[in-house]
Formats: structure tokens, sequence, C-alpha cells
């Protein structure tokens, strides 16, 4: 008796899709969350060098918190958020533009903006440079 509405896809996909991950890398899943790990990392430690933006955290201040997503707070002293960053205007920018999805949301509210990275099996660092390269493009001299 199936109503119809409730689709099992996704929990008959969870096994298959850890399974598949597992096989990607030769340590297993442990060593896809590591790499992972490192590339957002790296992502972040390139966002904040090259754009002066505030990371919200570091795995340095969160130890092994910090997965496969970081974050940056965009704006910096001399540019506030409110003056540069209108976040729904960014998304469509930075998709129409540069074909690039990344999540730019207001935390906890407005004016304050955060751009968020994560890394995937299927992320390579130079997308990173990428944003990077783009945001540069559209941020105030």
């Amino acid at each position: 008796d199936w109503p119809g509405t409730d689709d099992p896809t996704p929990w008959l996909c969870v096994g298959p899709s850890i399974e598949f991950l597992s096989n990607l890398l030769p340590g297993g899943l442990a060593a896809l969350m590591e790499r992972n790990h490192r590339m957002a990392v790296a992502g972040q430690e390139l966002l904040v060098r090259e754009l002066g933006v505030r990371p919200l955290c570091t795995a340095a201040m969160v130890g092994s918190m910090l997965g496969s997503m970081a974050a940056v707070e965009l704006g910096d002293d001399a540019h506030p958020p409110d003056e540069f960053v209108d976040q729904q205007r960014l998304n469509q920018q930075l998709f129409e533009r540069f074909r690039i999805a990344v999540p730019v949301y207001y935390f906890p509210t407005k004016p304050r903006v955060v751009l968020r990275i994560s890394a995937q099996a299927y992320n390579y660092p130079a997308q990173y440079r990428r944003l990077v390269d783009a945001l540069k493009q559209m941020w105030p001299t």
C-alpha cells in the first residue's frame, strides 16, 4: 500500500552511494574525507589571502569540526558588506557571468554576508582560484 507521495529513492541510494565514494581513492572514504577537508581549508585560505576577507572559522579554531565546507565573511574594513554585497545580486552575477554556483547568504542577518565553499570528489583547486578571480572582478576598488 503505497500512497505515492513518499519517494523512497533517497533512502535506497544511501548504501550504494557510500560504497561508490568509498572506492574513489585507495584509502577509501576516510581518504576522500581527508582530501575534501584539505581542499576546503585551502580554498578558504585562498579566499582570505587573495580577497582580504575574514573566515567565519578556521580548522585551527574548531579542530576536527571543520569538515568539507568552509565560509568567509565578505567585506573588509575598507569595503563593509553593505557597500559591496547584495546577496541575491551576487549569486545571480556569479552564475550569469561566470557560471559559478556558490551559496552567498546573510548571516545571521543583513548586512553581514557569508560565502560558503565546499569540496567533494568532483571539485578541484582551480575552481576556487576561478571563484577568487571572479570575485576580484566584481570587488570594488
